[in-house]
């Protein structure tokens, strides 16, 4: 390699490439040599490395920054994706909880079940709630028989509200400091439920299945941007698989 050959290459490596990054084995072990005698060398490759150590962080940020082009405050930009997906999936929801569904034998076996008929207590509440801060009258024929039991027949609104309250059940699992699910037995068993049941309502009601998918909601985007705080923990063959998995939408709370 000539001197000029190493400068070129020096330079390709970014303004803190140096003649030892850039030569061979020689080089390094020659570079190495300096900085661990004694003299003015060792000081000036201790000031060089220390320099370099320094911005480090800074670098690794903005390469990041580069390859995915988010730039601002990764919470700022959370809650606006998050706002912005709301808003995009409300006319989709309007359509899919308005559509009338005729439960399959699968969905009547379901509706049975103990957890999921408490789950849609727990959503009718959301709802009442939701509809007090937004000034809006709650129907609660909606959800319920008049004598509080749940319908043969549900509307979109009921089921979708017990699908609601299976997801506040897993909550109580999440970690708060990992954000992970901690899934015991009964958590597992929910997490199942929860599975079956919201595939059935897709398959009965596709409006429903395209809505969910304009917003996941925040839980699956809260996963979706810790799996992206541990990409650069991960090999890129995990990074692949995983963005593979994801829904447009929490492909940017990913990023």
């Amino acid at each position: 390699m000539t001197p000029a050959q190493a400068m070129a290459k020096a330079t390709a490596l970014g303004e803190q490439g140096m003649l030892a990054d850039a030569g061979g084995a020689n080089v390094r072990n020659a570079a190495e040599t300096v900085a661990n005698s004694p003299g003015a060398g060792s000081d000036i490759a201790q000031q060089a490395l220390e320099s370099r150590a320094g911005s480090q962080a800074g670098r690794v940020n903005q390469a990041v920054k580069d390859a995915t082009g988010v730039t601002g405050n990764i919470h700022a930009e959370a809650d606006q994706l998050m706002a912005q997906r709301a808003q995009d999936a409300a006319p989709l929801y309007d359509k899919a909880l308005s559509n009338p569904v005729i439960p399959n034998d699968k969905l009547s076996v379901q509706l049975q079940n103990p957890l999921i008929q408490a789950a849609m207590k727990d959503g009718a509440k959301i709802a009442e709630t939701n509809a007090a801060a937004n000034g809006e009258a709650f129907d609660p024929k909606a959800y319920f028989n008049p004598d509080g039991s749940t319908p043969t027949a549900p509307t979109m609104k009921a089921l979708d509200a017990a699908k609601q309250g299976l997801d506040d059940m897993l909550e109580k699992y999440r970690d708060p400091t990992t954000g992970k699910l901690n899934l015991d037995s009964q958590g597992r068993a929910i997490n199942n439920l929860r599975a079956s049941y919201v595939n059935n309502l897709d398959s009965l009601n596709p409006d429903y299945a395209a809505a969910r998918e304009a917003y996941a909601g925040p839980s699956q985007s809260l996963d979706a941007m810790n799996m992206g705080k541990r990409a650069l923990s991960n090999d890129p063959e995990v990074n692949a698989k995983i963005v593979g998995n994801l829904s447009d939408g929490d492909k940017q709370f990913y990023l």
